[in-house]
C-alpha cells in the first residue's frame, strides 16, 4: 500500500475508502482528557465505566474535526449507538 502525505504532515493510505459514500479518514489525532479525581478510586485507577465517557468525548471531537455536529449527522438519518463494549484483556 502506498502512503501519501496530507497537508497536516500525516501519512494516509493512497486509496479510496473501502465503502464509497461512507465517512473515512486515515488521519489519527490524539484525544487528551484530564481525569478528575472523582473518576478514580482511592488508588488512582479510573472506574471502568468512565472510559465510555472518554470514548464519547473522542468521538465528539472526531465529528467536530469533520466539520459536522451530532445534529447534522442525525438529520441525515445517521445514528451512532454504542452496541457493544469489550475489554482487550
Amino acid at each position: 500500500m502506498r502512503l501519501r502525505q496530507s497537508p497536516s504532515g500525516r501519512f494516509a493510505p493512497d486509496r479510496a475508502p473501502a465503502l464509497p459514500g461512507l465517512c473515512y479518514t486515515a488521519d489519527v489525532a490524539p484525544y487528551r482528557h484530564r481525569v478528575l479525581y472523582g473518576d478514580t478510586d482511592q488508588m488512582g485507577v479510573v472506574y471502568y465505566a468512565t472510559y465510555l465517557r472518554f470514548f464519547e468525548g473522542a468521538r465528539g471531537e472526531w465529528i467536530r474535526a469533520l466539520g459536522l455536529t451530532y445534529a447534522e449527522i442525525e438529520e441525515r438519518g445517521i445514528y451512532l449507538p454504542v452496541l457493544e463494549v469489550a475489554s482487550a484483556t
